[in-house]
């Protein structure tokens, strides 16, 4: 079997596409949160008004934080031998079948 490189799948070794570091991942979903946090800040401001707004306001905000989380921190899998390199952020390590 030949050395895992760090760009390549732990399964067949192809090239992929490597993760995102930590600072990105979290400074994503910060962004997202900002958002999410900016549109009920704006929704209050509005007063009375944020009665029509709240049924686009609520799903939208859960929509942001729930894609920020997925693209963060979602399985990444292999073009090649379709199996995950990588699951919630973590890299996949290959064990040994018994």
């Amino acid at each position: 079997m030949r050395p895992h490189r760090s760009d390549a799948c732990p399964h067949c070794n192809a090239k992929v596409k490597p993760g995102l570091g930590a600072a990105v991942r979290y400074i994503v979903l910060f962004v997202a949160w900002v958002v999410a946090m900016s549109m009920v800040f704006g929704g209050i401001l509005l007063g009375p008004g944020i009665a029509g707004l709240l049924p686009v306001l609520v799903p939208a905000g859960m929509c942001a934080v729930t894609a920020a989380h997925s693209w963060a921190f979602g399985d990444r899998v292999c073009n090649s031998c379709g199996r995950a390199y990588e699951l919630d952020g973590t890299s996949v390590t290959v064990t040994a079948a018994a």
